[in-house]
């Protein structure tokens, strides 16, 4: 499929999310970089240094702090977690606001980032590493349904749960455009 970022902003904010009237709040945020002219979604794999979730496959993100919003947020924590300066975060929209079954909300915004070789600035204390999956990939595979949740396999990495549940509402999203 052909898509452009334009086209995806313009998806996005057709889209707009319901809001949460959930206390806690954690906001992510979906990179969208542009590698060899082809459009790509940058994931993070989780250092096993960290108490919740070590090891899992992730976008960048965190809590919400009482004096921002979760898309100062988002962007706050892709730039400390990617070891980039916040101007090099260009938002493009909000996918979605979900409620979880722990209580709390989470809001999942998308950017586009500059190319760069992002493994050589990341925060380790945080992140192993990251990768970049081509949009082109989730066009041709669906995800798995396993128990009661999804996952995508790509190159030995594992997309699951809650990541791979904003990776096929934003996909399904660019498909029904």
């Amino acid at each position: 499929m052909n898509i452009t970022i334009d086209q995806i902003s313009n998806i996005l904010n057709q889209n707009p999310p319901e809001p949460s009237s959930r206390k806690v709040h954690y906001a992510v945020l979906a990179p969208i970089v542009v590698r060899d002219g082809r459009i790509h979604l940058l994931y993070e794999l989780r250092s096993e240094e960290l108490r919740r979730q070590p090891g899992d496959v992730s976008f960048p993100g965190g809590k919400v702090e009482k004096s921002e919003t979760p898309e100062q947020c988002a962007v706050r924590e892709t730039a400390e977690e990617l070891g980039i300066p916040e101007r090099d975060v260009k938002l493009i929209g909000e996918l979605c606001s979900i409620n979880t079954h722990d209580g709390f909300s989470l809001s999942c915004f998308v950017a586009e980032l500059k190319d760069r070789d992002f493994n050589n600035s990341i925060n380790l204390v945080e992140v192993q590493r990251v990768f970049m999956v081509p949009l082109d990939f989730f066009f041709d595979n669906d995800p798995v349904m396993v128990s009661s949740w999804y996952e995508y396999r790509y190159k030995g990495f594992l997309i699951w749960g809650l990541t791979a549940k904003l990776t096929l509402r934003l996909i399904e999203l660019i498909k029904n455009y």
